[in-house]
């Protein structure tokens, strides 16, 4: 992804806060990207820098995370609902072998 000077970035929702943040890019160097919030931030994965914690993602658009985290949410679901429950009924082991192709398992 190409990165521009005055570009937003921004940073999701987390467990102990409920709105989104945004940064914007001041700069832009070889390996980190310089934050308007007094942060940073990797080039080439967009990771924050936080100092000694975990570093958190950011994003270009929102709409990106929102799709990763509808994809999250349904392998979820789909990952629980197998796991529980019996293979349902006319269900072969060819059948199971496709998905498994499909879903690059």
């Amino acid at each position: 992804m190409k990165l521009t000077i005055g570009q937003v970035l921004y940073e999701p929702p987390c467990s102990w806060r409920s709105y989104w943040r945004e940064h914007k890019v001041d700069g832009i160097g070889r390996k980190w990207v310089k934050l308007d919030t007094d942060r940073r931030c990797t080039t080439d994965t967009l990771l924050l820098d936080c100092s000694r914690y975990a570093p958190i993602q950011l994003y270009a658009d929102r709409k990106t995370y929102e799709d990763i985290e509808a994809i999250k949410s349904a392998w979820f679901e789909l990952r629980k609902s197998i796991e529980y429950n019996k293979p349902p009924s006319g269900v072969t082991s060819e059948t199971i072998a496709q998905v498994r192709v499909m879903l690059g398992l």
